[in-house]
């Protein structure tokens, strides 16, 4: 619990955290506010837009910690996807093992691109989902920091990085309001996280806020523009239409909802980094994992193998970031003297009670994004 103390604040207020109620709840003792545990994870989430249903969530995350004790994860993690009611046994099957097998697929990652941020003790990996980074860190004895939205799969993460040996420190909290002091985090990793927020400007101010000088930032998510099929959904062309057409594109080809997921292309992520962030960096397209690749259909599989020898080739990286199907962005967080830590608008003024939906708060700046968070950012490349 000291630990718990040390690294959380108040996602309102930003002041410190102390223990009450027999260790079941938390209290901001600047404001006040009471956060409860759940599975022994506390919830500092508050009403903001989330694609969370709040109630539904923290009696899925008990009943899932309640029902899979001595199970193997693998057990556990076929029971989140099974009581998924639009997963088909084969989607199970195949979520189920890509998920597992995730976190080995991701040492390439750890000790590639993400070296500066996942192998720092102490960093914070937002949209965390069943953990598989911080397992894939935990095999080289890094520990990190996990926050997600949803609870069930907190209780998932845990189990993941314990079976790889490493501590789990995890709590729920929206990407908008992050219960982490200022300035503290030695790194920071966003995967496939930003193209879900409600807020996507708030989201990197939090990001800024909360990044120590000279702390190392990773970000990936889908490009809007990308010539391959929409990932979320598997719809061609979805990114090319203005938003306000996307859901209603969405729904009359795939039947599938999409009010919830708000892609980004290159330009357009690097106007708000620029306008909501202190950090310097690179974009980077990188390749298709040959391990993904594996997973595929073969027609699927020949355009990916396609698509890695274009990108290997110097002269065609740049136009491959207006078309490629994900990117990356890597930077490190300046050091300016005068540092922004703007107070918490007032939006964000009370957490989330029973009976709350965050799905449907008051004031909605934008659609809020509907996540998967178990896909694992492994198949995001090499």
């Amino acid at each position: 619990m000291v630990d718990l103390l040390t690294v959380w604040c108040c996602p309102i207020c930003r002041g410190r955290l102390a223990v009450e109620a027999r260790d079941t709840r938390l209290a901001c003792v600047r404001c006040g506010t009471p956060f409860e545990m759940f599975a022994g994870i506390p919830d500092l989430r508050v009403a903001r837009p989330s694609w969370v249903n709040v109630d539904t969530d923290r009696e899925a995350a008990l009943r899932l910690e309640r029902d899979t004790r001595g199970m193997a994860l693998e057990s556990v993690v076929r029971r989140v996807f099974s009581n998924q009611e639009h997963r088909t046994d084969a989607e199970v099957d195949y979520r189920v093992r890509q998920v597992v097998a995730s976190p080995a697929r991701l040492r390439r990652q750890v000790h590639g691109w993400l070296r500066d941020v996942a192998l720092i003790p102490g960093y914070v990996d937002l949209g965390c989902g069943p953990g598989l980074l911080l397992a894939a860190s935990a095999d080289d004895g890094v520990s990190g920091i996990g926050i997600d939205a949803s609870l069930e799969w907190l209780v998932v993460a845990r189990r993941m990085i314990e079976a790889h040996g490493g501590r789990a420190t995890l709590c729920a909290a929206l990407c908008e309001a992050l219960p982490i002091p200022d300035a503290s985090a030695p790194a920071i990793a966003s995967l496939d996280v930003i193209e879900h927020c409600g807020d996507q400007r708030r989201h990197l101010r939090e990001i800024d806020r909360i990044a120590a000088p000279g702390s190392s930032f990773a970000l990936a998510t889908p490009n809007r523009f990308s010539v391959s099929a929409e990932p979320h959904v598997g719809v061609w062309g979805v990114g090319w239409l203005p938003a306000r057409w996307q859901e209603r594109y969405v729904r009359m080809r795939s039947g599938k909802p999409y009010e919830y997921v708000r892609l980004l292309s290159v330009p357009g992520l690097k106007r708000l980094m620029k306008r909501e962030t202190h950090f310097d960096g690179r974009f980077i397209v990188p390749r298709i994992a040959d391990e993904e690749i594996a997973l595929f259909a073969e027609r699927r599989a020949k355009i990916a193998r396609a698509y890695n020898r274009v990108a290997e080739l110097r002269m065609l990286r740049w136009p491959l970031f207006a078309i490629a199907p994900f990117f990356r962005f890597i930077g490190v967080r300046r050091g300016d003297a005068s540092r922004r830590a703007a107070p918490m608008p007032a939006d964000v003024a009370v957490p989330l009670r029973r009976g709350d939906d965050a799905r449907a708060p008051q004031r909605t700046p934008v659609p809020s994004p509907r996540r998967d968070p178990a896909q694992p950012p492994a198949p995001r490349g090499d």
